[in-house]
């Protein structure tokens, strides 16, 4: 997602030369429902402008509990929506999490099932050819006159083995049975995790619709009456931080930048952001030098 900001200025547009005097700045507006305390707020706000003090090796901002650029954290629909699309990106990664796993564990159900299956068949197969042997010496056994004891022995033995091996296959074929009825389990749970999955892309299409592709991120606003900086929305602190040190570059007389790596680009993209040369070339401009 991209984040649109802007800057309003009087119709003047005057700025004073920041490199002859530190410009100040206090404190405004924090809203709660971001879930940042104004002490928070501050740290953050006091490191963007020291981004610029160090870029600079100069005080241009320094901070004043009373008076300055009051920086102003508000809360609405904005930072709203934000809030609802990381929660439902969130829960998207969450189930995707958990559908790679049932991925996982189904085919190695899958595996496992094929291979007890084959092994399965070959032993059943055996166990058809070994009875169909024992009746057949039975039947012999039976024919002859002369009905040696041992040959009897040996077609008991045979006899238990066979009776054992019929066990095992009855174990087998529960056991796969028992397997077949985990995969289709696992199956029914994908499926849900599935459709899961494409109600999350559903709801983040829908809530992302109710916006423009782009909009205020930030303000700055200087007028006749006051120098503000306003900050809608963010998604984490980095982001914020970002925001901030972009709209202090405003007060400070910067335009918008056409360089997408530079903190003045007019799109936070999202990726890491700085002070670039093209930024303090400019600063130097505006100051004279």
């Amino acid at each position: 997602m991209f984040f649109k900001e802007e800057v309003v200025f009087n119709i003047e547009k005057i700025f004073l030369n920041p490199c002859s005097s530190s410009i100040y700045y206090t404190i405004g507006t924090v809203d709660q429902e971001f879930g940042l305390t104004e002490d928070n707020f501050l740290l953050i706000t006091q490191k963007a402008a020291e981004e610029w003090n160090n870029a600079t090796n100069k005080e241009l901002f320094l901070f004043d509990e009373e008076k300055g650029i009051k920086v102003n954290l508000l809360y609405d629909y904005r930072q709203d929506t934000t809030l609802k699309i990381e929660e439902i990106k969130s829960n998207y990664h969450e189930d995707r999490d958990v559908y790679s796993k049932l991925i996982e564990e189904y085919n190695k159900n899958i595996e496992t099932y094929t291979e007890n299956k084959n092994n399965l068949e070959v032993i059943t197969l055996d166990y058809n050819q070994r009875i169909a042997n024992l009746e057949k010496d039975i039947s012999l056994w039976n024919k002859s006159k002369k009905r040696d004891e041992e040959e009897y022995n040996k077609l008991n033995q045979e006899k238990e083995e066979l009776e054992n091996i019929f066990y095992d296959i009855k174990k087998r074929q529960e056991e796969l049975r028992q397997m077949s009825s985990d995969i289709n389990y696992l199956v029914e749970e994908m499926n849900k995790v599935g459709s899961k999955l494409n109600i999350n892309v559903d709801q983040y299409n829908t809530v992302a619709s109710t916006l423009n592709s782009q909009f205020e991120q930030g303000s700055y606003i200087s007028s006749a009456v006051e120098n503000k900086i306003n900050i809608y929305q963010f998604v984490d602190e980095e982001s914020l931080l970002q925001v901030l040190i972009h709209e202090f570059g405003h007060a400070l007389g910067l335009e918008h930048s056409t360089n997408p790596d530079d903190i003045m680009y007019w799109i936070n993209t999202e990726e890491k952001q700085v002070i670039t040369e093209s930024s303090l070339n400019q600063l130097n401009a505006i100051c004279g030098e």
